[in-house]
């Protein structure tokens, strides 16, 4: 049984979940499933959106249904000592985006973006800070890409 979620927030404060049950063909734990986390935007704006792309790849032997394009977006980001900084509330629209089945050996590659703003919705100050995220598939454990640096440059 496959899930998909969906995050409507009608405020700052106020989310509303709708979740949907779907069938799909039989998934596999998700310890065959790498991702990747490459830059679009080296050097980002504080307090605009920054991009990255993110590869994911089923190697296992039977397909793994895998949630992407959530709102918000699963994004970790640190400053040079590595202290987390949040993620500020974000308005999302109601899109409904079921999970991607990827098939053995398959390779789907999506674009996540980023806030370069902290958990208070403050722009970052300027500076070089780490970025990580991770792919969550519809039955199994997170599965973490890599970590890659940005900069945030003054408005």
């Amino acid at each position: 049984m496959m899930r998909a979620t969906v995050a409507v927030h009608l405020s700052r404060t106020l989310p509303l979940v709708v979740s949907a049950a779907l069938a799909c063909s039989p998934t596999e734990p998700a310890d065959f499933l790498t991702a990747r986390l490459s830059p679009i935007d080296e050097a980002v704006t504080s307090g605009t959106i920054g991009h990255a792309q993110v590869e994911v790849t089923n190697g296992g032997r039977q397909s793994v249904a895998v949630e992407v394009n959530t709102c918000p977006p699963r994004v970790f980001v640190s400053d040079h000592r590595g202290e987390g900084l949040g993620q500020p509330s974000v308005l999302c629209t109601l899109a409904l985006v079921g999970p991607v089945l990827l098939a053995p050996g398959e390779t789907h590659v999506y674009t996540q973006g980023w806030f370069a703003s902290d958990g208070r919705g403050a722009p970052l100050p300027t500076g070089v800070y780490r970025l990580r995220t991770w792919v969550v598939p519809v039955s199994g454990n997170p599965v973490l890409t890599n970590r890659i640096t940005v900069t945030v440059r003054e408005p």
